[in-house]
């Protein structure tokens, strides 16, 4: 979520709003290559559960390095998904939905770092904020790789 994040992966994408997906949750529970869990969204059909996130408008010749960054067929697919957005009447996102999933993983602090980055630039509701941070999280091993994630973060409060 963090548009940092997102900026380095697609230089083009432009923020829109914020967007809520009805009718679903967002867990932590993808399997990635590096051993952790990464974000989900689940469909649950519950009227009461929703998923805020960041909408982005990109360039249409950079989706495939979207793709790439996202995991896309090693990990993840892309689906088109109505959302919410700020008022607006529903509109048509692409969203990433993983196809290897389970519980025996938790996230590095790293990954949570920047989905709760996000979700603070964002504003989004407090509760969800909270929601977030209450995730339990490993510290990753590889210190190079923690390092290289946290990068971008480094000149924030220059």
């Amino acid at each position: 979520m963090s548009t940092r994040r997102f900026k380095v992966r697609v230089p083009s994408g432009k923020t829109v709003g914020i967007a809520v997906l009805d009718r679903y949750r967002l867990a932590f529970h993808k399997r990635s290559f590096d051993g952790s869990a990464k974000c989900d969204v689940i469909e649950t059909g519950a009227k009461d559960d929703r998923v805020y996130g960041v909408l982005y408008e990109i360039s249409a010749d950079e989706l495939p390095r979207l793709d790439m960054a996202e995991g896309k067929g090693s990990g993840y697919e892309r689906r088109t998904v109505a959302v919410t957005a700020e008022g607006r009447s529903p509109i048509l996102a692409e969203c990433y939905f993983a196809t290897d999933i389970g519980t025996e993983t938790t996230p590095y602090s790293w990954y949570l770092y920047h989905v709760l980055t996000g979700a603070q630039e964002e504003q989004l509701p407090a509760w969800y904020i909270a929601q977030i941070a209450s995730v339990v999280c490993t510290p990753d091993l590889d210190m190079g790789r923690s390092a290289h994630e946290l990068a971008i973060y480094a000149d924030a409060d220059a």
